[in-house]
């Protein structure tokens, strides 16, 4: 705020128009601005939505008139983190018939289609299986236009259904998507191999020979 006059300006009041989408940093209070001094005032704006937004900031003074106090037009761009996902949330991830004490593993990709970073603050196993399935991240963070492959690995520990079990992915600063999920599934198996008994037939035998096969 400058004073481009001859004379003192008293400003009386400095303040936003509309929602809280814009707001003064501090309230500046009442000053006094000799001819040709400026002031400062900060203000700060948190986007609820994408796309561009507007609002007026008024400032009364002793210029100020009835029908003519001093105002001024602030604009901005709501920009975002966009989510994308190779797999549907809330589906089923799937897991192939896994002999006990190996491992088979499955993925899914995240992408960020939005126009500044991505984090996504908890990547964790819940339910009852949860111990039977894991995963190497704790948490992402992806630049515009990244993508990043979760690898969830199985791991059964007996040859059982292993279905009570869910990766999380949660505190994300996407507006549209704050957290997603997927079911985990998988079974399971025991070895079927057996082993025949090895045997010999011998031929008849005298008391006084020996007899080969």
């Amino acid at each position: 705020i400058t004073n481009d006059g001859g004379i003192p300006v008293e400003v009386q009041d400095v303040r936003t128009d509309g929602d809280s989408t814009f707001e003064l940093a501090t309230d500046p209070g009442t000053f006094t601005l000799v001819p040709g001094q400026t002031r400062t005032v900060t203000v700060n704006v948190t986007p609820s939505s994408t796309g561009d937004i507007s609002q007026d900031i008024t400032v009364e003074s002793n210029e100020s008139t009835s029908t003519d106090d001093g105002s001024a037009s602030l604009s901005a761009t709501g920009v975002a983190p966009e989510i994308s996902l190779s797999e549907s949330d809330g589906s089923t991830i799937s897991f192939s018939d896994t002999p006990e004490g190996s491992a088979s593993t499955e993925t899914v990709t995240i992408s960020n289609d939005g126009s500044v970073p991505l984090t996504i603050g908890s990547v964790a196993l819940t339910g009852g299986d949860a111990s039977a399935y894991s995963i190497n991240e704790e948490s992402l963070r992806l630049g515009p236009g990244d993508s990043e492959t979760v690898a969830i690995n199985f791991e059964p520990s007996s040859d059982s259904d292993f279905n009570d079990a869910t990766i999380e992915f949660t505190q994300t600063n996407d507006p549209d998507t704050t957290s997603f999920s997927y079911d985990l599934e998988g079974t399971g198996t025991t070895s079927d191999a057996s082993f025949a008994q090895p045997s010999a037939t011998l031929g008849s035998v005298s008391r006084a020979s020996s007899g080969t096969d």
